[in-house]
This record gives C-alpha cells, structure tokens and sequence, in this order.
C-alpha cells in the first residue's frame, strides 16, 4: 500500500522511516494546524479503525481551538482538562 499524502508532503509533514506521515495519538501531525489519519497515516487502518481516529482527531482540534491547545491527556473531560 501507498499513501497518498502528496499533499501532507508539500505542506511539510513529517514521515516515519517507512514512509507514513508521523501523528500524534490525536492524529496531530509535525505541520501545526493539520492533522492526519487513516490510511494516510497508518497502513493497518480499516474503515472502523479510521473512523475511531477520525473522532480523536476531532477531539484534538476541538480542544486546539476551545483551550488554545491539544488536549493535555487523550480522554481528559473538557470541565477539566487536567483530569
């Protein structure tokens, strides 16, 4: 399997040494501002499985853009982030 991350590429997006887009458990990629997931992001990815990454990546811009930051733990409740 190939990614197709042309774009993550020229936006300057990190790659691991087999030629995936590096993310963060978020899907946060090296880029501030673009996240990734998926087949783009990892070539075990079934529709389940990046579908459940599509949802953490939503949390992480969400708290980006609520907190100003990602979240500080994967999972934390918005009412305490530090939780």
């Amino acid at each position: 399997m190939v990614p197709r991350d042309a774009l993550l590429f020229g936006l300057g997006c990190e790659r691991d040494e087999s030629g995936w887009v590096t993310t963060d458990r978020t899907g946060r990629t090296s880029v501030p501002g673009v996240w990734a997931v998926g087949n783009v992001a990892d070539p075990r990815a079934q529709v389940v499985t990046a579908a459940g990454a599509g949802s953490a990546a939503a949390f992480g811009i969400w708290s980006l853009i609520v907190f100003g930051r990602p979240p500080l733990r994967f999972g934390s409740s918005a009412s305490n982030p530090a939780r």
